[in-house]
């Protein structure tokens, strides 16, 4: 899905691609600013480029919740982020891998951070050092996790 034809935008509400279950593809070039529950439970979203949510400094709740079809995720863009709502990549169950060393500016966690996401097997915790708070369900329910570092 190309959003270029809406370059002209400078705010995006919640619910924006909300439980676009077709969507497989997406260029976020235009996006200024991402709401609540942007791409929600878009399932069959393999990949996704956040080059173009570098200057984002806000992020709401549930973003990209339930794309259980993400295999890789690079969070390079969103080094700027200083905190993140409620449910972010909750449940994305098929990556295995997530490198959070992008994150190093995030100081507030919301709840249900990385929930549900089973597919996980590894995960260095490092970058978040700054993380002066954490909402409930902090990576729970990552039931594949066999290595955790924390140092």
């Amino acid at each position: 899905m190309d959003l270029t034809p809406l370059a002209r935008l400078t705010s995006v509400g919640s619910w924006f691609l909300y439980l676009c279950r077709g969507l497989r593809a997406l260029d976020l070039t235009c996006l200024p600013k991402v709401g609540s529950w942007f791409l929600h439970h878009c399932v069959r979203l393999t990949v996704l480029d956040l080059t173009p949510l570098a200057h984002v400094t806000s992020i709401g709740h549930s973003f990209l919740d339930g794309c259980t079809g993400l295999t890789s995720l690079d969070l390079a863009p969103l080094a700027r982020l200083p905190s993140v709502g409620n449910m972010f990549l909750c449940g994305c169950v098929r990556s295995t891998v997530l490198d959070l060393t992008p994150l190093v500016c995030l100081n507030g966690v919301g709840h249900s951070f990385l929930h549900g996401c089973t597919g996980l097997t590894s995960l260095d915790l490092t970058p978040l050092a700054h993380v002066a708070e954490v909402g409930s369900l902090f990576f729970g329910g990552c039931s594949g996790l066999t290595s955790l570092v924390v140092e």
